[in-house]
């Protein structure tokens, strides 16, 4: 995974203008509420050129963002340049941590790019092992049946 996003970092979020982030942040603070968690503390897993990761900070949230590619990181630390987020370019398979973190946010189905069950375990095991104890683990996925019949041997193409 790293190799083919560090190929194009640069254009990543210009590929990505539909996503609307402060919907999907605004999204991830119901489901604190809703779940009464308080988070303080939250680790953005896979977290790209950190759109999300910065939300979250300019909402007072402190952050860590992990990602496998340095050249994502590169460009989410200019996102964040005159912030305090840490940033750790680490597998999200085999990430470590310095202590725990009140949740863990994997945003834009970044959990699919994991594609064996093994893999996926050391992900729950870590999210559980650096999570504080009534920490939450907020993800999303693309369905069986959205992978196999939406997007299926289809081509899309942005001009």
């Amino acid at each position: 995974m790293s190799n083919s996003y560090s190929d194009f970092a640069s254009i990543y979020d210009v590929l990505t203008y539909d996503v609307d982030y402060d919907s999907y942040v605004d999204f991830l603070e119901n489901i604190f509420e809703e779940n009464n968690v308080k988070p303080k503390l939250i680790l953005d897993l896979a977290c790209g050129t950190g759109s999300v990761t910065h939300r979250l900070h300019q909402k007072g949230y402190d952050m860590i963002g992990i990602d496998s590619s340095d050249n994502m990181l590169d460009i989410a630390r200019t996102k964040c340049e005159s912030s305090d987020v840490l940033f750790l370019c680490q597998d999200m398979t085999e990430f470590e941590l310095y202590g725990t973190v009140d949740a863990i946010v994997c945003a834009l189905d970044s959990v699919n790019y994991i594609n064996n069950e093994c893999d996926l375990k050391k992900v729950f095991k870590l999210a559980h092992n650096y999570l504080n104890y009534d920490g939450l683990f907020v993800f999303d996925i693309n369905s069986k049946y959205k992978l196999t019949e939406i997007l299926g041997n289809n081509t899309f193409v942005d001009e």
